[in-house]
């Protein structure tokens, strides 16, 4: 459970959750507040428009001559279609036509906030109309349209639901695709660190985790060859050193069971291995030295065939007593060259005792 929750994975479906959840809630926040003030708007020029049908329709029902006595019928035709109770005052604020009348309710518009709006005949005032949508007996109200703004956001609500779901299913789905690779890779270098050279993986999917797969088998290719290397390097410097060994362990054990007088000749002959084993040894702590680039150089301009020379020379007795000719030539004003003498005459001593 632990190695889950902190794995990569969970990480980015949590990751993706988040931001998909502050994406709806802020694309929800914003349309939901359009859409109320577009509902608000709607309502306010739905009212706006109704109320200007109804004055004009109460100035069409006003004459000079009878005045609001025909009013009544067509207030009550009116308030049953809108919804709405509607009363008309004359330019005394007596009421002359209430659509309501009927239903022995009084009109009160005391501490409501009621409209009145005025009726103009010509150019004289002839009285005013107010309309009251609160408490009207028998009217079927109009669904508002404010409502419009709680059914989108129910709607983008459950939209935004599915949607999460289904992206943080497709993310599962992506991520773990994705991350099959690095899991390969993973398991491949525990592998590996468990011994197992031969361990590679595939060079598939994306840029990245191809070029991270290609370094990978090349990194193990490389610990391939090196472990190879270095059993190789194991077998020779073990067959090279059985050599003076077995030869200072059988010249012991003749003197040892009397088959050879410790004389000199036979001293300085295991000697001769010692020496031989010693250089060995030498070469080997070398060679660690420099595998671990360790080895420091003491860098001076020098002459290199005054070095040659000496080495030619060192060997030079030997050499005529095995009947070898051993001579070097070196051409006349050589340039001086920077290098470790010491190491320089070492390489070549080296090739004069192979050869």
């Amino acid at each position: 459970m632990h190695n889950v929750l902190f794995s990569l994975q969970f990480r980015l479906v949590i990751g993706f959750a988040a931001i998909l959840v502050l994406a709806l809630v802020s694309v929800s926040y914003y349309v939901g507040q359009a859409a109320e003030r577009e509902a608000e708007a709607l309502e306010t020029r739905r009212n706006d428009i109704r109320r200007a049908r109804i004055e004009r329709m109460v100035s069409r029902n006003y004459s000079a001559e009878t005045q609001w006595r025909e009013i009544q019928p067509a207030l009550e035709q009116a308030g049953g279609v809108s919804g709405r109770r509607i009363v008309v005052t004359n330019e005394h604020g007596v009421i002359v036509g209430d659509s309501h009348r009927d239903f022995g309710i009084p009109w009160r518009r005391h501490g409501r906030r009621i409209r009145s709006s005025p009726i103009v005949v010509g150019d004289q005032e002839v009285g005013s109309v107010a309309l009251d949508a609160d408490n009207v007996p028998g009217a079927v109200r109009e669904p508002p349209i404010s409502r419009l703004a709680s059914t989108v956001n129910r709607y983008l609500l459950w939209a935004g639901l599915a949607s999460g779901v289904v992206g943080v299913l497709m993310v599962s789905l992506v991520s773990r695709r994705l991350l099959s690779p690095i899991q390969a890779l993973g398991s491949a270098a525990r592998r590996l660190g468990g011994g197992d050279l031969s361990q590679r993986v595939a060079t598939t999917g994306p840029t990245e985790l191809a070029d991270l797969a290609g370094s990978f088998n090349t990194m193990a290719g490389s610990l391939q060859n090196a472990e190879e290397q270095r059993r190789n390097s194991v077998a020779d410097v073990a067959h090279e050193l059985r050599t003076p060994l077995s030869n200072i362990q059988g010249y012991l054990e003749a003197v040892k069971d009397g088959l050879l007088e410790a004389n000199e000749e036979t001293i300085d002959t295991i000697y001769q291995q010692a020496l031989h084993l010693s250089q060995l040894v030498e070469d080997l702590r070398l060679l660690a030295l420099v595998e671990g680039g360790n080895l420091r150089f003491n860098l001076v301009e020098y002459s290199l065939p005054d070095v040659l020379n000496r080495s030619v020379e060192a060997f030079r007795a030997r050499a005529e007593a095995e009947g070898i000719e051993l001579s070097i030539q070196t051409p006349t004003g050589f340039p001086l060259v920077n290098m470790d003498r010491t190491r320089i005459a070492q390489v070549v001593s080296n090739f004069l005792e192979n050869a």
